[in-house]
């Protein structure tokens, strides 16, 4: 809830970038890294603890460099 004040101003203001100019690229570029950033965090946590959520406490691999990479991602 906290977050959809926040979306409507996103949805419905206007850019201060105008589109075709090398800002609007840098700002492109960088959302996309983002994007595969936190799309390659929530794979490799959930493909990492395959089914042991509840049996054993995971300190190893992703999840000894954050203790929840689902929310870090």
């Amino acid at each position: 809830m906290v977050f959809v004040p926040a979306m409507g101003i996103a949805v419905f203001s206007t850019s201060n970038v105008a589109p075709g100019s090398v800002a609007a690229l840098i700002y492109s570029i960088c959302a996309w890294v983002f994007f595969v950033l936190y799309a390659t965090f929530r794979i490799w946590a959930t493909l990492y603890l395959g089914g042991h959520k509840d049996r054993v406490l995971q300190t190893t691999g992703i999840y000894a460099a954050t203790r929840n990479p689902l929310y870090f991602g």
